[in-house]
């Protein structure tokens, strides 16, 4: 028994609290995480037909009839080879997100090389013929079987960095497919765009929590006043209640007829107790009458007794 009542319980108000932090946090949490997750598909998705747009777009600023006549590292002092270079500038510059545009052949070994390449800066600069030396698995899987705008759907990666790539075939006017086009944006944008919706979450999510913990600790405090009123109530039999304030929704209500039932009872209990009081007495009265009684009827049947007695003569 000691151990039981040395036994530490949580308070109902900590419970009520942490029941609806809980509670709250967790439906957040499992709202903010598919909001989250559905959020930043979409903005892949968004992306993914912005890019394929972008190439779609671009890859009719080729030439084709200019391109199809480079074919040496020599030409690139050609006006061909400038005119595509200018136009495939302009479609970068016009945009925020292009990091690389070029265009793409395959040679008889299946080897996938550069013809033309916007970038100024001679240190990533891809010249006419250059092979493109660690394409990744998707080129190397569809550069022969690219028919239309696609946009890949993983990251790449290549000695200039984290990409997301989209391309799109050009054909000559007899339909002969004579490049493909690709743009590069660059995979650390995205992943900010990424990163900064997710911050945006969790300072969200942060916040509700904070507003949670408030409004649980609110809801607690007005239950555990509820409780207390209707404990106060039971434990001095609807007397002294007035020392914890009433609420004023269903549990007042519940409190006040509480009290007013228990006022009843203890009214039918105080006029059971004077009736069995009055009857006791009565009892006791008759009781004294009755041995009074017997008393009397006792004393008579002693003095009829005596009188039955025979008288004794004595002769002189």
């Amino acid at each position: 028994m000691e151990n039981l009542k040395n036994k530490k319980y949580f308070s109902i108000r900590t419970k009520i609290t942490f029941s609806i932090v809980v509670f709250i946090i967790v439906t957040l949490g499992i709202v903010f995480s598919v909001s989250y997750i559905n959020s930043k598909n979409a903005m892949r998705s968004d992306l993914d037909l912005r890019l394929l747009n972008m190439v779609s777009i671009a890859s009719l600023h080729v030439d084709v009839d200019k391109h199809m006549a480079l074919k040496n590292p020599t030409d690139e002092e050609s006006e061909n080879y400038k005119d595509i270079k200018n136009a495939l500038r302009d479609v970068r510059n016009k945009s925020t997100d292009i990091r690389y545009i070029y265009t793409l052949r395959e040679n008889d070994k299946k080897e996938i090389y550069f013809v033309v390449d916007a970038e100024e800066d001679p240190m990533n600069v891809s010249h006419l013929g250059d092979i493109y030396e660690d394409p990744n698995q998707f080129l190397i899987d569809n550069f022969s079987n690219i028919d239309k705008p696609i946009v890949e759907k993983d990251f790449s990666s290549d000695k200039w960095g984290t990409w997301i790539s989209g391309y799109a075939p050009f054909y000559d006017k007899n339909g002969v497919k004579d490049g493909v086009l690709g743009i590069d944006i660059k995979a650390s944008d995205v992943v900010a765009r990424q990163n900064k919706l997710l911050f945006i979450y969790i300072a969200t999510f942060l916040v509700c929590g904070i507003f949670s913990f408030l409004v649980g600790l609110y809801v607690s405090s007005k239950l555990t006043k509820s409780i207390n009123y209707i404990t106060s109530i039971l434990k001095n039999n609807g007397k002294g209640s007035e020392i914890f304030s009433r609420s004023n929704d269903e549990v007042g209500d519940l409190s006040d007829v509480l009290k007013t039932t228990l006022d009843e009872i203890n009214t039918t209990q105080k006029n059971a107790e004077e009736k069995v009081s009055d009857k006791t007495k009565m009892l006791e009265k008759m009781n004294k009458l009755m041995i009074g009684r017997e008393l009397e009827m006792i004393r008579l049947k002693k003095e009829i007794a005596e009188l039955k007695k025979p008288t004794v003569k004595i002769n002189q």
